[in-house]
């Protein structure tokens, strides 16, 4: 009994030990720090944990925001499996503007392309190349020229000038492509509702830059609708269309297959893939500067800044 006493109190007197504290050496503590001085450096462990804050981001103003992103050329270059040797003479998206390349704006039916058109002829006073360059007897020029036709109907002042080429349909590009349209580089700008086929009216030294205003298909397919059963100045002109619903015209042969995906891929008949419209996809992104019709103020001064377009 006495025993089991004993090693009773020596249990108890360990674990009292244990809850001791360790008594630190009195010669390793620091000593008091004098009174006004500076507070000591904070440990690396707390700078670790709790590290400065970083400096604000230096304002970026709009002028300074890039047209394309300067590393488009890389990340593009590694996703494209389409070469678009057929539009070699086109500038790709990422290359710097020169003086020498002539824009070409991609016209596509009711997406805001004739606004544009009467912008640059009006506000900008470009030489263009459309199909007006041919009227008022200019379809029988045989050599390139700028021209300045009358318009039918209007008062015989201020002419807008004009190459002489009908830029578009495919005999006119010819036609052109056989005048030299190329090396008199005097267009400011060429329209055309064509891709591929306009490669030939540029070359290597003089090349073209492929601009665009894009609009939502459903709006402009019924914009389309409108239009043809009215217009009757438009070869396109459909008469018969008055009678008809727009559910008539979108269930009908008269309606687009694919225009804009057949323009791109250059691919105008037969049946439509999926590579086809990846080609035309990429050709968007890599030959394209990209406006909207739902943004056509914002379009138009994206496309004064990037060809350094001035009002006359």
């Amino acid at each position: 009994m006495q025993q089991q006493q004993q090693q009773q109190q020596q249990l108890q007197q360990q674990q009292q030990q244990q809850q001791v504290p360790p008594q630190e050496d009195p010669s390793q503590q620091a000593p008091p720090a004098p009174e006004g001085a500076p507070p000591p450096p904070p440990d690396a462990a707390d700078a670790a944990a709790d590290p400065p804050p970083a400096p604000p981001a230096p304002e970026v103003t709009a002028d300074q925001v890039p047209l394309v992103s300067p590393n488009a050329e890389s990340a593009l270059a590694t996703t494209s499996s389409f070469a678009l040797e057929e539009l070699i003479n086109f500038k790709d998206s990422w290359d710097p503007f020169e003086p020498t390349d002539t824009p070409v704006f991609w016209h596509i039916p009711k997406a805001g392309g004739s606004s544009i058109k009467d912008a640059m002829g009006g506000c900008h006073r470009f030489v263009q190349a459309t199909e007006f360059g041919i009227t008022d007897g200019h379809d029988a020029d045989t050599e390139v020229a700028i021209v300045y036709p009358r318009v039918p109907g209007d008062a015989d002042t201020d002419r807008s000038p004009f190459v002489n080429i009908d830029s578009s349909t495919v005999a006119g590009i010819q036609r052109a492509k056989d005048m030299g349209f190329a090396d008199a580089q005097l267009a400011d700008v060429v329209v055309s509702p064509f891709v591929f086929e306009l490669n030939d009216l540029f070359t290597q030294t003089a090349k073209g830059r492929f601009f665009s205003v894009f609009r939502h298909p459903i709006d402009r397919a019924v914009s389309m609708f409108y239009y043809i059963r009215v217009a009757d100045w438009e070869p396109s002109y459909k008469p018969e269309l008055k009678d008809w619903t727009l559910e008539q015209y979108a269930q009908s042969d008269i309606v687009e297959n694919n225009w804009m995906t057949r323009q791109l891929s250059n691919t105008l008949g037969g049946e439509l893939t999926e590579e086809n419209l990846s080609k035309a996809m990429e050709v968007i992104r890599r030959k394209f500067l990209v406006g909207l019709m739902s943004q056509i103020e914002p379009t138009m001064a994206r496309a004064e800044k990037f060809f350094r377009w001035t009002f006359h």
